[in-house]
């Protein structure tokens, strides 16, 4: 390693070190100890790493303080970026699936700020959401800002909780992209996961969840999510057209994302009903050669409505609790009482549409039933279609068998009585009854066999 190399390494890591609060070890440029003290620094590192992505790992910054720590984002902002700023921790097989599954796109800006002192500011890093005359840092001291995050790096992660003393447990739930819902609360903020779906029906992802987690202070917002959704643009879009007339508030934005993300299952759930009554009605009148896309379709439907029940379902609970933690301490920084009113009016939307899914997904069911059981009524009449072709068969086959009989007899090489071919004068006829009388025999031994088996 080269010496610029050497320093511009070192000092990176010694920037990490500082951040964390250790101890920053002397560093020497003896070319002789170059690679010993890099191993050392490198093993600090890991070990830092480590250390920190333990849950139980907290500093006392951490325990409820309620005090941002401007100091830890002004070292970031103002350090130069490096490619190790943006690696992730070694992943578990596990976390390592979910993140290949909910990775996104590359995009340009990943970060969103808003406040209503600057607007709306974008850029791909968090150092780019300072203005002139506007620092990050300003804007947070200042209050009721809202830092909108897309496919976070772990470094980034780590540096926001660390700046807002976000609790390890929080931390590792966004890292290891938690998948349930839940509401949080802690000392000095509340915790929110909530699941939206890939809104893209032509996609092969379509209605695949996607986590949106909410950390609301009494200060701001940050939202954090590993794939493009429309919600935080629809959100933005809301707060400029009601900014003039509403103070926005970081429970408001809360209320507003999860209210966004409700209202996107909406035509959704259209696009089922329709599916579902189109196919409970074409299921009983179609004729067969129609019906051979229709159980496609009715699993394709089904597949579609346990979706929308599987990412319903939690919600009810989860806005629940957050109307339970209005009623139960009221806080200062809500906006006014029309938060709970409007969470309310959310949660009686949630159980109205679960109600409409699960009475589809009961039409669906029906008509399952009911085209299985048409194409066992229609083989069934195949069936007896076919019997009685065969029926038919056996009757004339009934008057064929004796005329064979018949002529099979006047056929043998023995004397038949009433014959007068001159060649057959003189010759007895006790050959031919004794053949008859075999015959007779024979079959009325067959037919008490079949008897005696119940073949008959």
């Amino acid at each position: 390693m080269s010496t610029p190399e050497y320093h511009e390494v070192t000092e990176h890591l010694t920037n990490l070190i500082e951040i964390d609060g250790l101890e920053v070890p002397e560093l020497t440029t003896d070319s002789d100890l170059e690679a010993d003290l890099n191993m050392n620094i490198l093993k600090d590192y890991e070990d830092l790493m480590t250390l920190r992505d333990d849950i139980c790992y907290s500093t006392e910054n951490q325990r409820g303080c309620k005090q941002f720590r401007y100091n830890v984002l002004e070292q970031y902002l103002n350090k130069k970026p490096h490619p190790a700023s943006t690696m992730r921790r070694r992943d578990t097989l596990s976390s390592l699936k979910k993140r290949q599954l909910q990775s996104g796109p590359e995009v340009l800006e990943r970060f969103t700020l808003y406040s209503a002192e600057t607007g709306v500011i974008k850029g791909q890093f968090l150092s780019q959401l300072s203005t002139e005359g506007n620092s990050l840092i300003d804007v947070i001291q200042r209050g009721n800002f809202w830092i909108d995050v897309l496919s976070p790096t772990n470094e980034e992660i780590h540096i926001l909780s660390k700046v807002f003393n976000i609790h390890p447990l929080t931390t590792e739930d966004i890292m290891e992209l938690e998948a349930r819902e839940k509401f949080e609360l802690f000392p000095n903020y509340y915790f929110v996961c909530f699941r939206t779906f890939d809104q893209d029906m032509n996609s092969d992802t379509y209605l695949n969840p996607i986590n949106i987690y909410n950390i609301v202070m009494p200060e701001g917002v940050i939202t954090y999510y590993f794939k493009p959704t429309p919600h935080s643009q629809n959100v933005l879009k809301r707060i400029q057209s009601l900014q003039d007339y509403i103070e926005v508030k970081p429970d408001w934005i809360n209320y507003a994302i999860v209210d966004d993300v409700t209202d996107a299952f909406e035509p959704r759930i259209e696009n089922v009903e329709l599916e579902s009554n189109s196919i409970d009605e074409l299921v009983l009148i179609l004729k067969q050669s129609e019906q051979s896309d229709m159980l496609r379709r009715i699993g394709q439907a089904r597949k579609n409505v346990m979706g929308l029940l599987r990412l319903l379902g939690p919600k009810a609970d989860v806005v629940g609790r957050l109307i339970k933690r209005y009623s139960d301490k009221p806080s200062s920084h809500a906006t006014g009482d029309d938060i709970p009113l409007y969470l309310g009016d959310i949660q009686d939307h949630i159980l109205t549409m679960l109600q409409s899914v699960n009475h589809h997904e009961k039409i669906l069911s029906r008509a399952h039933a009911n085209y299985l059981a048409q194409i066992s009524i229609e083989i069934t009449q195949t069936q007896n279609a076919t019997n009685d072709v065969i029926a038919k068969m056996t009757f004339v086959a009934s008057f064929l068998v004796p005329m064979n009989i018949v002529t099979g007899l006047f056929g043998m090489n023995v004397k038949v009585p009433h014959q007068t071919d001159p060649e057959a004068i003189g010759e007895p006829v006790w050959p031919f009854y004794s053949i008859v009388a075999f015959l007779a025999a024979m079959g009325m031994m067959f037919y008490f066999v079949a008897r005696w088996f119940k073949l008959i």
